[in-house]
């Protein structure tokens, strides 16, 4: 994702399933804020990207990826690791 196409995050994640969704094999968690004309990352669960979105993605037709926290360091994993478990669960019968 750019600086010129976050806004289109929602269009990007369904195209990349559309064309890709067969050969993932690992998620990579990550986040966004924009700073200036650039995104900057920060914490997973601190900045813009549709997690709702792309967890119901995964959840259709990815349900047992293997996701891995990246960017992210202490004192933050714990809290996103709840927040990536949280999304995920959303909506989902346990």
């Amino acid at each position: 994702m750019t600086f010129d196409n976050y806004m289109n995050q929602e269009e990007i994640f369904e195209e990349a399933f559309e064309l890709l969704g067969d050969r993932m094999v690992i998620f990579h968690a990550k986040d966004f804020i924009v700073k200036g004309s650039s995104l900057k990352q920060v914490p997973v669960g601190q900045g813009l990207l549709n997690y709702d979105k792309l967890f119901s993605l995964i959840r259709k037709t990815k349900p047992f990826i293997d996701i891995l926290i990246e960017g992210t360091k202490e004192p933050f994993i714990d809290e996103s690791i709840m927040y990536l478990r949280g999304k995920y669960s959303k909506g989902h019968a346990f």
